[in-house]
Formats: C-alpha cells, sequence, structure tokens
C-alpha cells in the first residue's frame, strides 16, 4: 500500500477520532490517549503499528499496565470495565485497498441501484446480515442482476470524513458461493476509488468469510477496532 495512502487513512481516523490532524502521523512506539469524560465505551483502534485508546478517564487509567496486544482483546477492555456492566459493541478487523480491480466479468456484470431491487435482495436473506450490512441506508448501492434480472448480490459504501468509502457487501441466500459478492464488491470499491476515495473493509474478526473475500479483493489488513460499551 503507498505510504500517502497510509497516511490518509491516519488522517481520517484521527478526525474520527476527535483527534488532531496529525495525532497518527510518526512514530508508532507510542499508544495515544484521548480523555472522553462522559464516554460510554472504551475502545482501542490499532493502526499501522499505531494505537489510540478512547474513553472516559477512570478507563484509561487502568488500562495503563496492559499492552496493546492485551487491549485488542475484547476480554481485557471487559474486565477493565467490569464495574460498569460492560457490554462488548465489536471487535473487528481493518483492511484498505488503494488499488483498482481489473477483471473481464465487471464489464459484463449488470447493476442497477433500484430501491426495489434492494428490498427484493434483503428479502432473500437472513435479518442478522441485513442488519449488519444495512445496505439500504448506504450512500452508494450496487445491486448484481442475473439471469432474468434476478437479484443475485450488492455492495455499496458510506463515506467517512468524506476520505474513506466504508464497504458493505450482502448475497442472496441462494446465490452465495458463486463469486456473486467478489464482482459486486469490485465494482463498488473501483467506484469509490473513482470518487477519490479510500475503500475500508472493516469485518468481524471471528468473520473468516469476509475476510478472506476482502483478501481477494486486495484489501490489506492494517489494524482492529475494539469497542466495549459501559451500562
Amino acid at each position: 500500500m503507498d505510504a500517502n495512502t497510509e497516511a490518509i487513512v491516519c488522517l481520517a481516523w484521527a478526525r474520527m477520532l476527535g483527534l488532531k490532524d496529525d495525532a497518527l502521523a510518526g512514530a508508532t512506539d507510542r499508544r495515544v490517549e484521548h480523555v472522553v469524560p462522559d464516554s460510554d465505551s472504551l475502545s482501542l483502534v490499532s493502526l499501522f503499528g499505531r494505537s489510540v485508546l478512547v474513553g472516559p478517564e477512570w478507563a484509561l487509567e487502568g488500562a495503563e499496565k496492559y499492552p496493546d496486544e492485551e487491549l485488542a482483546a475484547a476480554r481485557t477492555l471487559m474486565q477493565i470495565a467490569r464495574d460498569h456492566r460492560p457490554r462488548l459493541i465489536g471487535a473487528a478487523t481493518l483492511a484498505f485497498t488503494d488499488t483498482y480491480i481489473k477483471d473481464a466479468a465487471l464489464e459484463s456484470a449488470v447493476v442497477t441501484d433500484d430501491p426495489a431491487a434492494v428490498e427484493r435482495l434483503e428479502k432473500g436473506c437472513p435479518p442478522d446480515d441485513v442488519a449488519e450490512v444495512g445496505l439500504r441506508d448506504l450512500a452508494a448501492k450496487f445491486v448484481l442482476l442475473g439471469e432474468q434480472d434476478e437479484v443475485v448480490a450488492a455492495a455499496g459504501y458510506q463515506p467517512w470524513q468524506g476520505i474513506l468509502a466504508h464497504v458493505g457487501v450482502l448475497t442472496s441466500l441462494s446465490h452465495r458461493r458463486r463469486g456473486h459478492a467478489r464482482v459486486v464488491s469490485a465494482v463498488t470499491l473501483n467506484d469509490a476509488l473513482d470518487e477519490g476515495m479510500i475503500p475500508l473493509w472493516r469485518a468481524r474478526s471471528d468473520n473468516d468469510r469476509a475476510r478472506r473475500l476482502a483478501d481477494a479483493l486486495g484489501f490489506i489488513e492494517a489494524g482492529t477496532e475494539t469497542i466495549v460499551g459501559f451500562g
């Protein structure tokens, strides 16, 4: 991945975490800590060897004795917040790409952003998958059509800070394991790059299928995000 891409990604995350633009620039041998007094969560973001811990002061004090590798594990954050009714919000890997996908299959792909096609696709998917992707709410979406205009898969992205394009993909249960997710995801990430954004793939740490797809698309895993809520 280009060094300039890495710098841009760090800039976007610094802004999302409420830090100064250059907070994640330079050395990678120190942990950046950001106190948010009224925060109802504790999160650790690791990115290109850098780490950021965000939460209330008592939580950051409780984390001082732990190295970053341990804080990246949800169980450690849960232990720190044990007296505050902790709950796991998420543990995910973060991957990025700055490379276009060139594939003959993309030239013949037929896609639409018709809301009716999105609705038909979601009806053919498990509710948990539909809720996790949130396809209908994404700013840009591409529904892949098969034979007789049958909806088979879709992908889209949501701009973050006008810099990153957070990608989500959804495939109909009856059309999985046929390569449709890769095709429509490639269409999506190419469009994001055309718009001047860097595609971000955020997958649950235990979602091996999603991580394999990201790898096939050229995404490079660059870090993790772990979030624990309170109360």
